[in-house]
């Protein structure tokens, strides 16, 4: 029984995902958005302070 196991061959198969280019482009954006209003909020309570 090990014998056949170890004579066994497997095989394996890939699958390529196409990413959305416009979804990535749009979390992209958003973030950034997000970035600088979070920054504008953190600037402020420190001047605030």
């Amino acid at each position: 029984m090990l014998g056949q196991l170890a004579q066994t061959t497997y095989t394996y198969t890939t699958t390529t995902v196409n990413d959305d280019k416009g979804a990535v482009a749009g979390l992209a954006l958003f973030s950034g958005f997000f970035l600088i209003i979070w920054l504008a909020v953190a600037i402020f309570m420190i001047v605030t302070m």
